[in-house]
């Protein structure tokens, strides 16, 4: 005859989660480019959310979305060819803007 185990002996307690602990990080390439992303403090006078992208050359721009609701950038083809012309921004802007890290007007993703 097969003996029946206890229910208590079925039971098994799980150990309590460790703390997560790491480093996380975000590469987004662009147009074969890759940039370190990361999210950076700003005034929220100034802007809803800004975020760094860094290139392994060391280049670094700046995107921020101000309350108006059109995102900027201090890259060089942002600021001499679409600032208040291309309301599309740049291809930083049109990154951030597709992976859903940065909102538009047009009803990206906040």
């Amino acid at each position: 005859m097969a003996s029946v185990p206890s229910p208590r002996a079925a039971v098994q307690r799980r150990k309590p989660a460790r703390p997560a602990h790491g480093v996380a990080r975000l590469t987004l390439f662009i147009n074969g480019t890759a940039y370190n992303v990361r999210p950076i403090a700003c005034d929220p006078a100034a802007a809803l959310t800004a975020v760094r992208l860094r290139k392994s050359d060391g280049t670094t721009y700046h995107v921020a979305l101000p309350h108006d609701g059109h995102p900027i950038c201090d890259c060089p083809d942002y600021v001499f060819h679409r600032d208040g012309i291309d309301a599309d921004g740049c291809k930083h802007i049109r990154a951030l803007t597709v992976v859903g890290m940065l909102a538009t007007r047009k009803g990206g993703v906040a």
